[in-house]
């Protein structure tokens, strides 16, 4: 077969496709993809983040470089500071009417200050509903159960599930000591594992230890303002209370929604200022309280490290560094917004892509023009993305380096298909047809090469046979260098004639063309275009024909013979090696009607069948009837004419068909004297007035051929 079948190339896309499926979730198995991935969230995170309303509801208050250049100018104290001025920095905040504190600050060893330097900031924390962000799990913690000296923890909580599956237990924990433990509302974790290259992305909401459930220090400090909501675990969720979901990823942990980069999003007071206010006295007192009060009453409020050199900067999607107190500030605004991010089930996403590349196999496996398929694959490729944006701007998280890749993969492998199944096709068809059809038609048989299976089909043709007259003494003439050249010049513009009237040139044989018109693709009007055809060959003959004999010494006539009719054409051959070409009686009739013109004197003549589809702007003269030596019936044949012929010698075209009529009615004598004045001029004309003399006088007609003769009366 020349054509490989639609659903052939479906089939192999589709094997293909499953290859390439099974590998990429090899791939995303092993954790291939995982750090491509990360980065590819990052930049959407980093593109896409936007302010939220409710962070202005969380303030953080930093203990930054300023702060301490200020209370080393100020108070001559260095680092590390005494906790009395730590809580100098948290004991305003319950003047202003904060809703919650939360201390990212670990006070695990008791103050080189001493026992009342440990009570003040004790004093500071029992002032503020304090989320004291000092547990910090880990190998390295100090504890191996909850101390019976610390507040059992009051958060009220049910699991739906086996322990462990979502939410971790941990062996040993870093705590604070017990007078500060015992004036916190909620001990908290601040210890969060990053991902694999060292992000913060998401962070672990709640750890169970000792049986306690401790939360992260972002979820301590809602909870240290609602203290009686219920939290349930479930496999994929955590409920906070009636209406707040967490969502979970695959490793138990809650995917942060970044609103900007650090420093950018979250009011932040230094707190030397605080320190400052703490001193201060009288009037300046009161001013500078009116000042932070306007920032801090009735919001959330995180202190921390944020100098570089107190060592709590970490690296995040929305920049490489940014203070801890900013990460769990970040989580505290998902909580009040509710919008984590949801990461996509790998099921889902798998689901999905199976399906892509099914359509993707089909659509890639039925289309063969080259734009329909460059749009198929650009659709494929935009896809992923599209799909990746609009399911990140409704919180959700998919993975999409591994769906890129796979259509990425797909396409390549199905382009390589293409180029050796349809690209092979098409080269095939363009190699064998261009120098034979228009390059309209063969575009419209690389859409559909179908049309090109090897076999045949019946249909209606119009068929041109052309030859050279005596052009075997031409070639005994010419040097065969120059033959050759000569054949070439001829047969380019003869043939470029026949494609632009949308003929489909069957074969050259020698100085001979054979064409015809209505195959491989419908032709309307076919039998005006064949003759048309012929008339303009005959025409750029003429021109050229001076030309030919200045540079060949020989001069050139062509005589063409075309015939319309049903005819057998398709691939007739082998599997290997075929031709496209035509046969059945109409075949015969056009190669015989060709050698006819000898009889007659003419070069272009044309069958009944051809002439009766000649609408009115095309003219013609009626030869007579032939038999040919095959057919039963004869046969009228005629001459078609340009219309300036026609025109300008209507008067004898009219005559001679007077002639004619008398010829066919057995009035030799009558005919001859209808034809004789136009003997000299006109072949057809004097080859009739020779028969009408050989049969007035009573002769047989002598140069009948053997395929053919005039039709006489009886």
């Amino acid at each position: 077969m020349i054509s490989t079948s639609d659903n052939k190339r479906s089939l192999y896309n589709l094997l293909f496709s499953a290859t390439i499926f099974g590998m990429a979730f090899a791939g995303w198995w092993a954790g291939f993809f995982s750090s491509w991935e990360l980065r590819t969230s990052d930049y959407a995170v980093r593109y896409f983040a936007k302010a939220s309303s409710r962070s202005q509801e969380i303030v953080l208050v930093a203990l930054d470089q300023k702060s301490l250049a200020w209370v080393h100018e100020n108070l001559s104290i260095t680092w590390p500071w005494p906790r009395e001025l730590h809580g100098a920095v948290l004991s305003p905040l319950s003047e202003f009417g904060t809703k919650a504190v939360g201390v990212d600050v670990l006070f695990t060893e008791p103050s080189a200050f001493g026992v009342s330097d440990d009570q003040k900031l004790a004093s500071s924390l029992q002032s503020n509903p304090t989320a004291l962000g000092s547990v910090s799990f880990g190998k390295s913690g100090n504890q191996a159960s909850w101390p019976t000296s610390f507040p059992t923890s009051n958060l009220k909580y049910i699991q739906h599930s086996e322990p462990g599956s979502f939410l971790p237990e941990a062996s040993y924990g870093l705590l604070p000591i017990d007078v500060l433990a015992q004036s916190a509302k909620l001990l908290c974790n601040v210890a969060q594992r990053p991902d694999d290259d060292g992000a913060y992305r998401r962070l672990q909401p709640f750890t169970l230890f000792d049986n306690r459930l401790v939360a992260a220090l972002g979820i301590g400090i809602f909870l240290a303002d609602q203290p009686n909501e219920l939290i349930s675990f479930q496999r994929a969720e955590i409920a906070i209370g009636e209406n707040l979901r967490i969502p979970l990823d695959k490793s138990g942990r809650a995917m942060l929604k970044f609103y900007g980069p650090s420093g950018t999003v979250f009011p932040t007071i230094s707190a030397g200022a605080l320190i400052d206010y703490h001193l201060a006295v009288g009037t300046d007192k009161i001013k500078k309280g009116e000042e932070l009060k306007k920032i801090i009453a009735s919001r959330y409020v995180i202190y921390g490290f944020t100098a570089p050199g107190l060592r709590d900067l970490r690296p995040s999607p929305v920049g490489s560094t940014m203070p801890g107190i900013e990460l769990h500030a970040t989580m505290l605004n998902n909580v009040l917004e509710e919008d984590f991010l949801k990461a996509v089930s790998p099921l889902t996403q798998w689901t999905a892509m199976g399906l892509i590349l099914i359509l993707l196999s089909v659509l890639l496996g039925k289309v063969t023009s080259f734009w329909q398929q460059a749009g198929v694959i650009l659709a494929a490729l935009l896809f992923p993305p599209a799909l990746y944006i609009l399911l990140y701007l409704n919180g959700f998280i998919a993975e999409l380096v591994v769906a890129e890749s796979v259509i990425i993969a797909m396409v390549s492998c199905m382009v390589l298909i293409n180029y050796y199944t349809v690209g092979r096709e098409r080269r095939f068809i363009k190699h064998s047809f261009r120098h034979y059809l228009s390059p309209a038609v063969v575009e419209e048989l690389i859409k559909d090469p179908s049309r090109l299976a090897l076999g045949g089909e019946r249909r209606e043709l119009t068929i041109l046979f052309s030859d050279l007259e005596d052009f075997t003494r031409i070639s005994e003439q010419v040097s065969p260098e120059d033959l050759a050249r000569l054949l070439n010049e001829f047969l380019t513009e003869m043939t470029d004639i026949i494609l632009e009237e949308n003929g489909t040139i069957d074969k050259y044989e020698g100085d001979a063309i054979i064409a015809f018109w209505n195959a491989p693709l419908p032709v309307e009007h076919h039998q005006q275009k064949a003759v048309n055809s012929a008339l303009r060959c005959q025409q750029r003959l003429a021109q050229m024909r001076s030309g030919l004999r200045r540079q060949y010494g020989c001069e050139l006539h062509m005589r063409i013979g075309i015939n319309s009719g049903p005819a057998v054409i398709g691939n007739f051959g082998s599997s290997r090696r075929f031709d496209y070409t035509m046969l059945g009686d109409a075949v015969n009739l056009a190669a015989r009607l060709e050698g006819i013109n000898k009889l007659f004197g003419t070069y272009t003549m044309i069958s009944e069948f051809t002439n009766i589809h000649l609408d009115e702007t095309m003219h013609s003269r009626r030869l007579g009837a032939v038999q040919v030596i095959g057919r039963d019936e004869p046969v009228m044949v005629y001459e078609p004419l340009e219309k300036d012929r026609w025109l300008d010698h209507r008067d004898r075209f009219e005559r001679f068909e007077q002639g004619l009529q008398a010829f066919e009615n057995g009035a030799y004598q009558q005919a001859l004297e209808f034809f004789g004045p136009l003997s000299p001029e006109d072949q057809p004309a004097k080859r009739y007035s020779e028969v009408c003399l050989t049969l007035c006088a009573g002769q047989t007609v002598a140069y009948m051929a053997d395929t053919i003769w005039l039709q006489q009366s009886k």
